[in-house]
């Protein structure tokens, strides 16, 4: 389950409903900060040693800004320093090709909330018309050859 606890009696709530859940994974409890972002967030792509493309999820009606839950992508241009970002993420958690999901926060700037092993990418290509396939292939090759 998936839910924003804005107080401590819904918090409660929640973890009481837990306890009679017949799911394996009822006493795992994986608490995150709710970050007071805009309504998107950002999905930046790295490929080897590169971070080529990123998009912005938006989501107007929710706070959950996954493309898969409706929220809806658009082009991000990527500057120095999400791309810095997203290559000292790469240096720290290892990986070729990583999807980095960062929130905006208005106090604290960026801030790093998820980092993708496999991540999806077909709504990228299509409001960026960038190649991710052929991109990545490329990389790999000259990896390869390395």
């Amino acid at each position: 389950m998936v839910a924003k606890a804005v107080d401590e009696d819904i918090l409660y709530s929640f973890l009481e409903y837990q306890e009679y859940t017949t799911s394996q994974f009822r006493q795992i409890y994986l608490v995150q900060e709710f970050v007071k972002k805009p309504n998107r967030d950002i999905r930046i792509f790295v490929m080897g040693d590169e971070a080529p493309v990123g998009i912005y999820r938006v989501n107007e009606r929710n706070w959950k800004t996954n493309t898969a839950l409706g929220a809806r992508a658009l082009p991000l241009k990527i500057d120095d320093e999400l791309r810095d970002l997203a290559l000292k993420v790469r240096d720290i958690m290892g990986g070729f090709f990583l999807g980095i999901d960062i929130f905006e926060d208005p106090e604290r700037g960026y801030l790093v909330n998820e980092v993708n092993g496999v991540p999806e990418y077909k709504n990228t290509v299509r409001v960026n018309n960038f190649n991710v396939s052929s991109y990545l292939l490329n990389k790999l090759r000259e990896w390869i050859k390395k």
